[in-house]
């Protein structure tokens, strides 16, 4: 089979998700991980992502649009450049597992854009700071992995050491996992082949690709800390090496049938059929779809809104992009076997069979990709955008606020980021703990030192910490209901965040002001009516947080109160 019957399949495995991902492009990636943001933000991220926000910095300087357009376009190009390795992958599958066919270069199109192109690749390669990068990262590493198996030169190595760094920063668990299907098997082979007899000193050579292997990841890691140092002004190493994307929610994915609903039914039974006949064969290349299948099963993800759900990580994302991936090239080699098994048999009219399975397998494909293509259409940023905007335009001019959960921080964050509301100081209580962040927080803002200190003394404000603030600033809180009832006392039932009040309120203070803000808040929930969809996980977030505020309401002993608020999310 010659190379340029490999040429239209190959170019065509890079551009279609490439220039879908270009059409598609949102900002929906600043609700997803705080990478970007944070940078655009001027506050430090640790190591975790740091690889990520490097890249996206320098997308910046691109003359495309605004610039969460310029950092989006980059997972644009990693997605088409995932493409490309996802049909490099499966050719050399195919070719490895058969003498080649006619229809290989098709099947592997098929594989790389189910893989890229439908709407998990489409929804990670149309925003900063996704998921593509970690995608692109572990199928490179994979595509060393093979040379490295045939033998491998002191720059290969290197790379390779290089790419596991980064892959330890931008998604933990996938590299662990690479690691181990790849090294496990391999080493438990090798075992068996040991004659103690014939132990002979190793040869002297003067560039290993042992060597390059260490050299790399030291280069590349030194240079992540060196670059967050210099961003971060001053710090100790464990601030550095605090990797963050490892710690996931608790849900777990339900089921092991997620593919029907990702890879659809053909692609997913086709999987099956190549992953059996690998298994048939006792072939090596077994072993690192299903390690990485099985730590997608076990690793819980974020959100319980599936791909749409705006609080999905970037890392978690990575490691699930990288599992249909690999179960792509399964597919086309379970298509081929199917279209082979005409021939096989010689039974009539095989050859054409043949040729009609490979088209409806790329047709499915395509199918996908344009399934994809609507929802992303229909699914709008608007409503997340413009209920944040919304929430931060009712705040009086330099408010403060004191967030206690990651996500609405982070929405928060966002719309700081696009460039609404600079004059609000956002605190997040989770950087508060990270020498890193609160620091350019504490400059903005000198009165949080001792907020700083309640929070890594207690892990709660206090009254007065809290009464110094709202000396220099109106103070917003999101609190929480574990919080002293004293403290819970001042709050104000204002929309999503509470007031905090430099004196204790009445239940009769706090129904009046409640009664004047709960239209505001019913407007709110409108906005995320917005679009053809609507957002359901904007909405969820803004019920949740009127809940908790709610319980910290009657915590305070305001039970009059409470059950007012609690009949506005009817």
């Amino acid at each position: 089979m010659g190379v340029r019957r490999a040429q239209v399949p190959l170019a065509l495995a890079f551009f279609v998700p490439f220039l879908s991902g270009l059409w598609h492009q949102n900002a929906g990636a600043l609700y997803r991980t705080d990478a970007a943001l944070l940078q655009m933000q001027g506050l430090a991220p640790s190591l975790s992502g740091s690889l990520s926000a490097l890249l996206a910095r320098g997308a910046t300087a691109l003359p495309l649009g605004d610039v969460v357009a310029r950092a989006a376009a980059l997972s644009a190009l990693l997605l088409g450049l995932s493409g490309m390795l996802v049909f490099l992958a499966s050719m050399r599958l195919l070719r490895r597992e058969g003498s080649g066919s006619e229809c290989d270069p098709w099947l592997s199109l098929g594989g790389a854009l189910m893989a890229t192109a439908t709407l998990p690749g489409l929804t990670e390669g149309t925003i900063a700071g996704g998921g593509a990068l970690g995608l692109c990262l572990a199928l490179y590493w994979l595509h060393l992995d093979g040379q490295l198996k045939r033998g491998s030169s002191f720059s290969n190595a290197a790379l390779r050491g290089a790419l596991t760094v980064a892959l330890l920063v931008e998604s933990p668990a996938l590299a662990l996992g690479l690691l181990f299907t790849s090294f496990l098997p391999r080493f438990f082979r090798n075992l068996g082949h040991i004659e103690l007899q014939n132990i002979r000193p190793p040869e002297k050579r003067s560039s290993s690709p042992e060597v390059g292997f260490g050299l790399g990841a030291l280069l590349l890691f030194g240079g992540l800390v060196l670059s967050e140092a210099l961003a971060a002004g001053k710090g100790g190493l464990a601030g550095l090496v605090e990797i963050r994307s490892w710690t996931l929610s608790e849900e777990a994915r339900a089921s092991v049938l997620w593919p029907l609903s990702e890879l659809g039914l053909l692609w997913s039974i086709a999987a099956l059929v190549g992953l059996l006949s690998l298994g048939v064969r006792r072939s090596p290349a077994l072993w690192v779809p299903l390690g990485i299948f099985a730590l997608d099963l076990v690793v819980p993800r974020s959100g319980p809104g599936g791909w749409l759900d705006p609080e999905l990580t970037a890392s978690r994302a990575a490691l699930h992009l990288t599992t249909i991936a690999l179960l792509a090239p399964l597919g086309a080699l379970g298509l081929r076997v199917a279209a082979l098994l005409g021939p096989a048999l010689r039974l009539p009219a095989s050859r054409m069979s043949a040729a009609l399975l490979t088209t409806l397998g790329v047709a499915a494909a395509l199918a996908g990709v344009e399934e994809a293509a609507n929802i992303a259409r229909r699914t709008s940023t608007l409503a997340i955008r413009v209920s944040g905007e919304e929430l931060m335009r009712q705040l009086p001019p330099s408010s403060l606020i004191v967030a206690t959960s990651e996500r609405l921080s982070r929405r928060l964050l966002a719309v700081q980021a696009l460039g609404e509301r600079p004059d609000v100081l956002v605190v997040p209580l989770e950087f508060l703990g990270d020498a890193y962040r609160f620091g350019a927080l504490v400059r903005a803002e000198p009165v949080l030192e001792r907020l700083v200190v309640d929070m890594n003394v207690s892990g709660a404000p206090s009254e007065e910490a809290l009464f110094r603030l709202t000396d220099v600033r109106p103070v917003y809180v999101e609190p929480d209901p574990k919080w002293e009832p004293k403290l819970l006392a001042h709050l104000e039932p204002t929309p999503v965040l509470a007031r905090y009040s430099p004196h204790t309120l009445s239940g009769p203070e706090r129904r009046i002001i409640y009664a004047r803000e709960e239209t505001a808040f019913k407007e709110l929930l409108g906005l995320t009516e917005l679009g053809v969809e609507g957002d359901p996980a904007t909405r969820r977030l803004l019920v949740e947080r009127h809940e908790t505020l709610r319980r910290a309401i009657e915590r305070a002993g305001d039970s009059a109160t409470a059950e007012l608020m609690a009949l506005a999310t009817l």
